[in-house]
C-alpha cells in the first residue's frame, strides 16, 4: 500500500524523526496544518504488530510517498456489511426528501445514506434557501439541521408551519441535531418538528425515523 502527496516534502535528515511520538519535521507545519505528530508513530506500531514495515521517500518541494506492506493470509469472500445493510433498508422511491444542512460534508454523508432508498433528494444549505425551494416544490419529508447561518432550523420550521396554517398541508419535518438532551428534543417538537435524529447520524436510525413519520 502506498500513499503519496504533492506537498512541501521532508528533508532527509528529518525523515527518521517523523516516526517518533509528538514529532513533526517543522513546528511551523503543526501551526499551519494542525496535527499532533502521533499518526505516523501509531501507524508504524500497528504495522510492526502485523510483521510489516513502513518506509518514506521524500524531498523538499517534491512531496512525499509513504509505503507499507504486511503479510496477510488469503481470506474467503464475505459479503460487505454495508451491502447487507443496504439490502435491508426500505425503498422510498416515490418519496421526495428535502435535506436542509449547512455543512457540505454532512450533506454528502446523508445523501449517501439515502441512496439505497431510491428517494428523490433535494438539498439546501440554510433555512432561507429551503423556504425558496418550498415555494415551487412539495416534499414528503424535510430533514432539518437545527444550527445554520442566515436562518436556523427552528425558525425555518416555524415559518413552514405558519404557511401550512393557510394551506392545510403538513410536511413531515425531522430535526437533525447534535444536541440530544431532553430540553433540546422538546424544543424541536415545540416549534412544530415531528421527530428528531441525533448527530452523528446513524443510517438505521435515520431510516427508522423517516418510516415512522411517514406512517
Amino acid at each position: 500500500m502506498s500513499v503519496s502527496d504533492s506537498g512541501i516534502g521532508i528533508a532527509k535528515d528529518q525523515q527518521s524523526l517523523l516516526f517518533s511520538e509528538f514529532t513533526q519535521a517543522d513546528v511551523g507545519v503543526a501551526r499551519k496544518y494542525g496535527g499532533t505528530g502521533l499518526g505516523l508513530a501509531i501507524s508504524q506500531g500497528l504495522i510492526k504488530k502485523m510483521e510489516g514495515e513502513i518506509t518514506l521517500n521524500s524531498a523538499p518541494g517534491k512531496g512525499s510517498m509513504f509505503k507499507f506492506y504486511v503479510n496477510a493470509p488469503k481470506a474467503e469472500y464475505v459479503k460487505p456489511v454495508a451491502l447487507v445493510q443496504s439490502q435491508l433498508l426500505p425503498i422510498l422511491g416515490d418519496k421526495k426528501i428535502l435535506l436542509v444542512e449547512d455543512n457540505p460534508i454532512n450533506r454528502q454523508v446523508i445523501a449517501k445514506m439515502l441512496e439505497p432508498s431510491k428517494a428523490k433528494l433535494t438539498t439546501a444549505n440554510d433555512g432561507v434557501k429551503a423556504l425558496k425551494i418550498l415555494e415551487s416544490q412539495s416534499f414528503d419529508v424535510i430533514l432539518m439541521d437545527c444550527q445554520m447561518p442566515n436562518m436556523d432550523g427552528y425558525e425555518c420550521t416555524q415559518v413552514i408551519r405558519a404557511n401550512e396554517g393557510q394551506s392545510g398541508n403538513h410536511v413531515r419535518i425531522i430535526a437533525i441535531t447534535a444536541n440530544a438532551y431532553e430540553d433540546d428534543k422538546q424544543r424541536c417538537l415545540s416549534v412544530g418538528m415531528d421527530d428528531f435524529v441525533s448527530k452523528p447520524v446513524n443510517t438505521q436510525d435515520l431510516y427508522a425515523v423517516i418510516v415512522k413519520v411517514l406512517n
